[in-house]
């Protein structure tokens, strides 16, 4: 619908959002077992970390964690213990 008005190619971003994140399927451990995880806002990330063990400041806000496209949960040493 947008490219029919605007004749602009949409960007393809996989299963990412520009207003949650995380927004995502994520390993967990074992064979072929994932979690999905969307944050809406600041504040359901901050439990999340909370409940992961993250601290990055780098994160606390949506831009912040939507500007780094691998971030937080997939690389964050709380998130390889959470797998486990």
């Amino acid at each position: 619908m947008n490219f029919a008005q605007s004749q602009t190619e949409p960007v393809r971003n996989g299963n990412r959002s520009r207003d949650m994140a995380p927004h995502g399927s994520f390993p967990c451990a074992g064979e072929d077992r994932w979690i999905s995880i969307a944050c809406r806002d600041d504040q359901e990330f901050n439990r999340l970390a909370a409940l992961m063990g993250l601290d990055d400041p780098r994160f606390a806000s949506l831009s912040g964690r939507a500007a780094e496209p691998g971030y937080c949960c997939l690389s964050d040493p709380g998130y390889r213990r959470y797998r486990q």
